[in-house]
């Protein structure tokens, strides 16, 4: 093969080269506006289901409530107090926390 053969396939294996990179360029940019459309739409889909939120947010009123109307925490925090009021009485200083 001589150098002109060689340098004449060589400028065909390229043009072919390009050629079929701008047919899969143009087949990506021609599926591109329905992907980008399910995309979207998978997003609105995700954004708008808030059911395990909503049952979060739902559980933790439930234990802030339940917590409000405890009379064991409400006697355990007297507790406290009144320790926290007998170690200053003590020591002059109130502990930390």
């Amino acid at each position: 093969m001589s150098r002109e053969e060689y340098e004449e396939n060589a400028v065909h294996a390229f043009v072919a080269l390009i050629e079929n990179s701008v047919l899969r360029e143009k087949a990506f940019l021609g599926t591109q506006a329905e992907r980008i459309k399910a995309a979207r739409a998978r997003l609105a889909e995700a954004e708008a289901d808030t059911a395990h939120q909503d049952s979060v947010r739902a559980e933790i009123e439930r234990v802030a409530r339940q917590r409000r109307h405890d009379p064991e925490e409400a006697a355990a925090l007297a507790r406290l107090k009144a320790a926290r009021q007998k170690w200053q009485d003590l020591t002059g200083r109130l502990p930390a926390g």
